[in-house]
């Protein structure tokens, strides 16, 4: 690896959100009632792995799970099971937002 590359594994201590089977892990702590771990962490990810920069994301971005992760998490919730119909809250990171 050349000195100063960017480290697209997204591994962040030992969670690593390069790869989409471990999108939701920030938000268990939600699920266990520690909301507060989960948007504490959520916004540590999106401080350090993510940005406007041409490699501002931490992997391949596959069906834009990646950017769609970033977008949920700025809106402050995410679908850990999306089957559910069921989100978990984390932290808005916007005043307001219109889709």
């Amino acid at each position: 690896q050349q000195k100063g590359a960017p480290d697209m594994s997204g591994s962040f201590g030992a969670i690593s959100l390069g790869n989409e089977p471990t999108m939701h892990v920030p938000y268990l702590y939600s699920l266990v009632g520690y909301p507060a771990r989960t948007q504490e962490l959520v916004g540590r990810l999106l401080d350090g792995l993510f940005s406007d920069r041409a490699d501002g994301l931490p992997g391949n971005d596959d069906l834009g799970q990646m950017s769609s992760w970033a977008i949920f998490s700025m809106l402050g919730f995410y679908p850990v099971d999306p089957c559910s119909g069921e989100y978990a809250l984390g932290r808005p990171m916007v005043e307001q937002a219109e889709l």
